[in-house]
């Protein structure tokens, strides 16, 4: 009972760091387009298309990091109760802001990307 508690929490924190993921990708790349024409009705397909083949493995990459976190630094420190879960919710806004940070200097300042 203790795993499959443990692997529904997980799974919850997935679907934030996925959520927080497509606010990232929603932030950098703007509102899609209305659909007037055929032409914004392709590049909307197109758009949606991007945002998940980018955001899915961007909220994997938040939730790996986010477990790696909670597994070897957070479990140990707090204890389960609520204000526990504002620590672990700002942990992966946090991580999910470092992305985006590290993801501005690398494609603004260095130009690697």
């Amino acid at each position: 009972m203790k795993v499959l508690k443990r692997i529904l929490n997980y799974l919850f924190w997935t679907i934030i760091a996925v959520l927080c993921a497509f606010a990232y990708l929603l932030v950098i790349l703007g509102l899609p387009l209305e659909e007037t024409s055929w032409f914004n009705k392709l590049f909307n397909f197109l758009y949606n298309l991007a945002f998940v083949y980018i955001g899915l493995p961007l909220g994997g990459f938040v939730t790996l990091l986010y477990i790696l976190l909670d597994v070897f630094y957070l479990r140990k420190k707090l204890q389960s109760n609520f204000k526990s879960a504002f620590v672990r919710l700002f942990a992966m806004l946090g991580i999910t802001c470092g992305l985006g940070v590290i993801h501005y200097f690398l494609e603004k300042v260095i130009d690697v990307i």
